[in-house]
């Protein structure tokens, strides 16, 4: 999903709509208001969902953001920028960014 999205060039333009500064940044929003999707959902492919994901979450994780119930993501996604086990197995968790990840917030 997120690489069709990113063929489509569905993210170009688009900045980080949320920033909470030492946790996390999120983008994929084209409307601007955190209610933005592609027109679809898929999936949540996380372990409260009854999906085995075992990514850890720690520095540099990418995730799919979400409604408050499962199978409502669509193109918004956050990575983390510190570790947070809390939500782990919340959230479906698909990479991790290791290159260019200086963030200065």
């Amino acid at each position: 999903n997120f690489i069709d999205l990113i063929r489509v060039k569905f993210y170009d333009g688009l900045s980080f709509t949320k920033l909470i500064p030492d946790y996390l940044i999120q983008s994929g929003d084209h409307i601007g208001n955190g209610t933005g999707f592609p027109g679809y959902f898929i999936p949540s492919e996380c372990k409260e969902n009854g999906f085995d994901n075992q990514l850890v979450f720690e520095e540099g994780i990418v995730c799919m953001a979400r409604g408050a119930k499962f199978n409502t993501e669509g193109s918004q996604f956050f990575v983390l920028l510190t570790k947070d086990r809390y939500i782990e197995g919340d959230y479906t968790a698909f990479g991790k960014v290791i290159e260019g990840s200086a963030l200065i917030i």
